[in-house]
């Protein structure tokens, strides 16, 4: 079951997207609540979704949203703020645009930045060291949010749509 989020989610991410996530200005996105928490299949707790809505939704649908952001309120509810400001965050960083040639925004859900199986962790030092090295010198956050071209991408001529 689902339901819209309350104002202080509304809030925070509008806040977060002033600060961070400028690209999102122009995006709809509307915030839902799940009752129950969910889980991957490996058992790994599920705090939230961020998902484009698809064509077809947006025909059935009279809400203009572009994204909708899912959270889970059992898990909302044990958070404290600074908990609950970086799981928007998190979810804000799913949500990206891609400027087609003709200036049009596409909007799409981009993937997680680092990625990396522990296993291979526990097995390859190298790798090891390429997450350490990223975790002791992170990028600074203005490279990272405030570069439109990290979040919007320029199709190049004649790319594919």
């Amino acid at each position: 079951m689902y339901e819209l989020a309350n104002d202080e989610v509304r809030t925070t991410a509008e806040n977060l997207i002033i600060r961070h996530h400028r690209h999102l200005t122009d995006a709809h996105v509307s915030y839902l609540f799940r009752e129950k928490g969910w889980k991957t299949a490996c058992g790994k707790t599920i705090l939230g979704k961020a998902a484009k809505r698809s064509e077809i939704d947006k025909l059935l649908s009279t809400r203009e949203e572009d994204f909708i952001m899912i959270i889970s309120r059992p898990d909302w509810e044990r958070m404290n703020s600074r908990e609950r400001e970086a799981l928007i965050d998190h979810e804000l960083c799913h949500m990206g645009a891609v400027v087609a040639n003709e200036g049009r925004i596409k909007w799409v859900v981009r993937q997680h930045d680092i990625g990396q199986f522990a296993s291979i962790l526990a097995r390859y030092d190298f790798e090891r060291q390429k997450l350490g090295n990223l975790i002791e010198n992170p990028p600074q956050d203005e490279m990272i949010y405030g570069q439109p071209t990290t979040r919007m991408i320029r199709r190049e001529e004649g790319g594919d749509e």
